[in-house]
């Protein structure tokens, strides 16, 4: 009889199922990857013992190239290095302030060990970038931003990063604005929306890819926020640090301007017609992150109200960008213009000497 090739595992109810193996011969033809294999002059002593589903064709090197390739490409290794191929030529030439300080930085917070996808450095300032790079399935491959009419009580629209500092032995950080000049890209609703392309075979979770990457994103910068917290001399000389996430996708980037104060109040809904949507090649979400994953260290400031804490501890702007802009991003998105206005960013001794001349 022809050769046959049968999967072996030791499930029951489903898949194919070898009850015995008979037979020093049938033995030596298990391999160690599960594969038995049967031939001419085989016997089994029962049939019983025959395997249950239908045999398999040998595997060809090309197959098993394409199955080792297409689980490469889902956990998203490849699209995490290009991204960062985008730096270097820009790096060379001189025309950004980022350079990569680590890549899978291991951290750990309240609710589990994660890593970083990478930790970049902005030359010269005390910021750094932590990156998360979201290949998406196809078939979920677009997000929708849109902007929420209401916020909190006087909201002031900004960018909101995460500052910590370190004074007199005492860590702290918080959320802080630190610039009001992007405010026409801010977005507090995002979406993935199904498209007519083909998906991954695997699928994907029914979580929205938005809400897992800027959820991941918020746990890799607090388990830096720890991480900083219990090695004090990674403050750098004046002992403070200013965290951004950042999230690259292959996700196409659509926003929309349409006010959703103005739906319809019967049935709750909005004109295709008013969404009036635009494709963008980055967008600044404010993302609000869950108590869960929160590095927990004293905020730099107690706020008793709900307006100025929902700031301080839980929003943070993340910029998303699309792959096709990676470069340009990495080449326009300079923190130096975060302009320090806060006491915060001074050091200690600074903190002292402007405090001297307030006095005087």
């Amino acid at each position: 009889m022809a050769k046959q090739v049968f999967r072996w595992t030791s499930g029951t109810g489903c898949g194919i199922w070898l009850r015995k193996l008979r037979g020093t011969r049938l033995r030596s033809n298990l391999t160690a990857e599960g594969w038995f294999r049967l031939e001419a002059g085989d016997r089994l002593a029962h049939a019983r013992d025959l395997p249950i589903g239908l045999p398999m064709s040998e595997e060809t090197a090309e197959q098993r190239a394409e199955r080792f390739a297409a689980t490469l490409n889902r956990h998203g290794h490849p699209f995490q290095y290009r991204v960062l191929a985008e730096l270097k030529p820009l790096q060379d030439s001189g025309w950004t302030v980022w350079n990569l300080e680590a890549a899978e930085f291991p951290v750990s917070t309240d609710d589990g060990g994660t890593r970083t996808d990478f930790v970049l450095w902005a030359h010269g300032t005390a910021w750094w970038m932590i990156g998360e790079c979201k290949r998406v399935n196809p078939a979920f491959g677009e997000w929708f931003f849109l902007r929420a009419p209401y916020i909190r009580r006087m909201h002031q629209e900004g960018f909101v990063a995460e500052v910590a500092t370190q004074q007199e032995g005492l860590f702290q950080s918080g959320g802080m604005v630190v610039d009001h000049s992007l405010w026409g890209n801010y977005y507090h609703i995002g979406m993935d929306v199904k498209t007519n392309r083909p998906g991954d075979p695997s699928g994907g979770g029914q979580r929205s890819a938005i809400e897992e990457a800027a959820s991941q994103v918020c746990r890799a910068l607090n388990g830096m926020i720890v991480h900083l917290s219990r090695r004090p001399g990674a403050m750098g000389p004046k002992r403070v640090r200013g965290l951004i996430p950042v999230i690259f996708t292959t996700a196409k980037l659509y926003a929309s301007d349409v006010d959703l104060s103005h739906a319809d109040l019967l049935s709750g809904t909005v004109r295709p017609s008013a969404l009036n949507l635009a494709e963008q090649p980055y967008v600044f979400y404010q993302y609000h992150q869950s108590p869960g994953i929160t590095h927990g260290a004293v905020p730099r400031r107690e706020f008793h109200e709900l307006p100025a804490a929902l700031i301080t501890d839980y929003v943070r702007t993340i910029p998303i960008v699309t792959a096709a802009s990676a470069r340009d991003f990495f080449q326009r998105f300079d923190p130096s213009r975060f302009i320090p206005r806060e006491l915060e960013w001074l050091s200690a001794d600074e903190f002292a000497k402007w405090t001297q001349g307030q006095k005087g």
